[in-house]
């Protein structure tokens, strides 16, 4: 009777650490490794398509980056701007808490940088990516408002040459 109960117990305690056991080391291959404010860590995680997850500060700018992983012949990446340095409310509340979801053909991996969030916006949609791009239109509605007197002089000269 007793041998039957130790079997048992070490039956129990072979199936509680097997199981111990394999959830750390599902643990281990799917949640993201934490880079923190590491660039290296993220970038060689980036280049590698390995889930990471990194605080960044660009330009004054603290983003968050996500390295989902791969899909398909893609490279999943979630961007967050957590905080805008330094500027007015209205860029403050156009890009503040905004993300996009981009996915980079993983042959382009190497040719573009995860922190220039400028040169992904081609691979990326979401609410991050159109708030940047009415910014961008917005400035470039400015300067052609600022400069209108002279683009208005120089069609009057180019059509008074014809």
């Amino acid at each position: 009777m007793k041998d039957s109960k130790k079997r048992e117990l070490y039956r129990y305690l072979a199936i509680t650490f097997g199981a111990i056991l394999v959830i750390l080391i599902l643990l281990y291959l799917y949640l993201p490794k934490d880079c923190k404010y590491e660039k290296k860590c993220l970038e060689d995680s980036f280049k590698n398509c390995a889930k990471a997850n990194s605080f960044q500060i660009v330009k004054g700018n603290t983003y968050f980056y996500e390295v989902m992983g791969s899909w398909k012949d893609y490279c999943r990446v979630n961007i967050k701007v957590m905080e805008i340095a330094g500027s007015d409310n209205y860029t403050k509340s156009l890009l503040e808490n905004k993300g996009m979801l981009c996915r980079i053909p993983k042959e382009q991996l190497n040719n573009v940088s995860i922190t220039n969030v400028d040169n992904l916006l081609d691979y990326c949609t979401g609410p991050l990516k159109e708030s940047m791009l009415e910014l961008i239109i917005k400035r470039l509605y400015e300067v052609v408002i600022a400069n209108i007197g002279k683009i208005s002089v120089d069609m009057q000269n180019s059509l008074n040459k014809k």
